[in-house]
């Protein structure tokens, strides 16, 4: 049986995209194999490229085309239709991820409430396919990898967040958690400290510092 480590899926965020990224992600799942998304926006250069060609006179030399002003302005014209097609065609699309986003998202916490880890972590796994830039996103599934035990995938996640959040302190927190289950003890006491820099009551963050305490005064 073949086993996958790394999974490339390319996507174009269409309904059929959609169906087969469920597809991908089940598959990474089970070879429990990192899933890597591609998506390259349609170039304006290459169609209008593709624009000026159709209207190069016959008999043009080593295939260059001759910009002329007529040639230019039906080329700049057709490029400006085409964009703003895609503009409202795009804007629509990012809509509807969006709200799919949010549906899977809000599934993901309800399973997560219930300790189906597992299940949770797929639902935000795909919250974030649908949308990938809410914090709170990358920071759900990154707690629910810590929960299935996968640490060094929870930190990935975890500082996903943060790079859209640098100032979330329920990531420094949880990435303090993961830290002194990977036994760094003194790399998660920086975390901890970091969280309660930016929020003073913070829970998770008291609750580990006093775990890093208790530990000391087991070694004494």
């Amino acid at each position: 049986m073949i086993e996958y480590k790394k999974i490339l899926f390319c996507t174009d965020f269409s309904e059929d995209a959609n169906i087969a990224f469920l597809h991908a992600l089940d598959l990474a799942k089970k070879h429990q194999a990192s899933l890597h998304i591609l998506h390259i926006p349609h170039s304006s250069y290459s169609y209008m490229r593709h624009v000026v060609d159709e209207h190069i006179p016959e008999g043009a030399e080593g295939g260059e085309a001759f910009f002329d002003e007529k040639i230019m302005k039906r080329a700049e014209e057709a490029l400006r239709k085409e964009y703003e097609k895609g503009f409202h065609s795009n804007r629509t699309i990012a809509a509807k991820n969006s709200e799919i986003a949010q549906a899977k998202f809000l599934e993901g916490k309800a399973q997560f409430k219930k300790e189906n880890f597992e299940e949770a972590a797929h639902l935000f796994a795909m919250a974030i396919y649908f949308n990938r830039f809410v914090p709170k996103y990358h920071y759900f599934y990154g707690y629910a990898l810590e929960k299935l035990g996968q640490l060094k995938d929870a930190v990935k996640a975890l500082n996903s967040a943060l790079d859209l959040k640098p100032s979330y302190s329920d990531v420094f927190a949880e990435l303090g958690h993961v830290y002194l289950k990977l036994g760094f003890p003194l790399r998660a006491q920086g975390y901890f400290n970091k969280a309660l820099e930016l929020n003073h009551f913070h829970t998770r963050a008291k609750e580990g510092l006093i775990i890093i305490k208790k530990s000391k005064a087991r070694k004494h």
